[in-house]
């Protein structure tokens, strides 16, 4: 393809070649972007010599070598001639001259008017990560006096794709980046219960070889727990509620320092606390060489296993208001269905010209259970708030004959009171624990 510019009273010829030239070997020359001048023949142009500027060296693993092979070729009219006194590279040192068969020769356009042309291979180290460029020089002599030519090499310096892979398994299987793990709020002991057994999640971490899956040596790792993004229901912006409580590693999380993966495998134990929400693990890892491996994230999603079929508290005449927690509205089916009978029955126990009166309550359950914090920096167990079968209902307001009432229809229903201070047996309670019965 030939496109013509005008310089001054010259035309140029730009002369854009699409051939391809091979050569023994692995490697291959691409001919682009040729420009040939004379300022003594228009014909010829204004230029006294043509370069073969190669494909970009593209992405090449830090400390690996690519080398590729060109060809400078001048295209002129018969006669022209160009001789190459030196080629040079000034730029990154990240690219070397590997073979030069064009210093000291002399490009000489024969009378058939075939271009003439030399070859030369450069390769390109990368030291760092990153783009390197380099220029390449060819300084010579032409019919009229002395001559160059300058083209542009680059080449992306990229962190090599590991050889090894971290691997973590729960239960002999693997663990993926972005998985959840699904776990149990702990036992309560401050809350009089036999404490039982923790809900423990084990994992395993080994190094191993992608090709061969077996066991590497010499990798190590660090991990951090943090809060994640689901909280079940612990949305409030009490200051001394903060931080949610995320439960433990076995051993002891280190943030800032590896640990090494001893042969047969490292093992890493996440106990929760008693409080629900997602508990995020993050898992870095270098291999033997020090090359760091694409790092792990899973979320231990912490909940009471009952609160799967946990249901909104939702009944004419009882007004929810949980100012701590405004998701603490929650019930398991059963429960909320004695609720609402009981609350049917108290309603129509009332004489028909009784004032209405609505129900209030300050707290249930939250949606995935587990620790009701009201506003005591995660102290206060608030037992019986956790697994979907509690709440608090104000009796503030109600009259004596109305408390009689309500308390008669609770016991009718399947459920009763457990809590002696927030019991109609407390002369001084405003309001009644009420939990299903036992």
């Amino acid at each position: 393809m030939r496109g013509w510019i005008l310089l001054g009273t010259w035309a140029c010829i730009l002369c854009v070649s699409g051939c391809e030239a091979a050569r023994a070997g692995d490697f291959k020359a691409r001919f682009s972007h040729l420009s040939v001048q004379d300022d003594s023949n228009p014909a010829v142009c204004t230029s006294a010599l043509a370069a073969a500027v190669a494909e970009p060296f593209g992405d090449v693993n830090i400390g690996e070598t690519k080398e590729l092979a060109w060809v400078f070729m001048i295209e002129a009219q018969p006669g022209f001639y160009f001789t190459i006194h030196s080629m040079s590279l000034s730029g990154s040192p990240d690219f070397t001259i590997v073979e030069d068969q064009c210093t000291d020769r002399t490009l000489l356009i024969p009378p058939s008017g075939q271009a003439a042309n030399c070859y030369y291979r450069i390769a390109f180290t990368p030291s760092s990560e990153g783009v390197r460029s380099t220029t390449l020089t060819f300084l010579g002599t032409r019919p009229d006096g002395p001559g160059y030519n300058i083209s542009q090499l680059s080449g992306n310096g990229v962190n090599p794709e590991p050889k090894v892979e971290l691997r973590v398994d729960l239960n002999d299987q693997p663990v993926l980046d972005g998985s959840i793990i699904r776990t149990s709020v702990s036992s309560y002991v401050s809350c009089g219960k036999i404490p039982e057994a923790p809900v423990k999640k084990t994992l395993s971490l080994k190094c191993l070889d992608q090709e061969t899956s077996e066991e590497v040596l010499g990798c190590r790792y660090r991990v951090k727990l943090s809060k994640g993004t689901l909280t079940g229901g612990h949305d409030h912006a009490v200051p001394s509620n903060e931080p949610r409580p995320i439960g433990r590693l076995t051993p002891l999380e280190s943030e800032f320092e590896f640990q090494p993966i001893v042969e047969g495998g490292a093992s890493l134990v996440f106990e929760a606390s008693d409080v629900s929400g997602d508990v995020d693990l993050f898992i870095e890892a270098v291999g033997p060489e020090n090359e760091a491996l694409p790092s792990i994230k899973t979320t231990f999603r912490v909940r009471d296993p009952a609160s799967e079929s946990f249901v909104p508290i939702s009944i004419a005449g009882l007004i929810m208001n949980v100012a701590s927690h405004p998701m603490g509205v929650y019930g398991t089916p059963a429960f909320v269905s004695s609720l609402t009978k009981a609350l049917d029955q108290f309603y129509e126990s009332l004489p028909d010209d009784t004032d209405f009166v609505a129900l209030e309550s300050q707290g249930a359950t939250l949606p995935w259970g587990g620790l009701f914090d009201v506003d005591q920096g995660w102290l206060f167990p608030h037992c019986g708030h956790r697994d979907g079968k509690t709440i608090d209902l104000s009796i503030r307001s109600l009259s004596l004959y109305e408390k009689d009432n309500l308390e008669a229809s609770i016991r009718d229903n399947k459920l009763d009171f457990y809590v002696t201070v927030e019991s109609p047996e407390s002369p001084t309670a405003d309001h009644w624990h009420v939990q299903m019965k036992k």
